[in-house]
């Protein structure tokens, strides 16, 4: 089975690594974790690295003492084949509702930054969205995401 494959299959499984010298995690990924190249790209594509509590998209150094938290099997979600735009309903200039499908979340997790509702329309769309309110990964349905800060704050109001 490859790598791939066992990541879409199991949990998050999350490792903890504190650096005793100077290194890139690039290499900590290989030598500690014997994670492969392709694999180590995919996990800073995703965001599935943290550096110190902070999430690290490329490779870079890390100095004796600082802490690495790795997701090693960041759990996946079946974006691929969404045609995002024809899930629009209805499009003003203050917010758009989208018929969210099944599966996916609406915002980023700790294992996985790109595979969700919002980042994915912030990409097909070249514009910012906030959340105005959530549904469940497994839901499908109707939801309403803001064009615009006033609208995601004066819809609470």
């Amino acid at each position: 089975m490859t790598l791939l494959k066992i990541m879409k299959s199991q949990p998050s499984k999350i490792v903890h690594f504190v650096a005793k010298t100077t290194q890139l995690i690039s290499e900590v990924l290989s030598e500690h974790f014997g994670v492969p190249n392709e694999s180590q790209l995919l996990l800073f594509s995703l965001g599935a690295i943290y550096k110190n509590k902070k999430r690290v998209l490329v490779d870079e150094k890390i100095q004796p003492k600082e802490q690495l938290q790795i997701y090693l099997m960041p759990k996946r979600y079946p974006i691929e084949q969404i045609d995002w735009k024809s899930l629009i309903v209805k499009e003003t200039d203050a917010f758009l509702v989208l018929n969210k499908p099944a599966g996916i979340p609406v915002h980023s997790t700790d294992d996985n930054l790109i595979e969700n509702v919002l980042f994915q329309l912030r990409t097909r769309l070249d514009q910012e969205l906030w959340i105005t309110h959530r549904l469940d990964t497994i839901v499908s349905g109707l939801m309403v995401l803001a064009k615009t800060p006033e609208y995601q704050f004066f819809r609470w109001i």
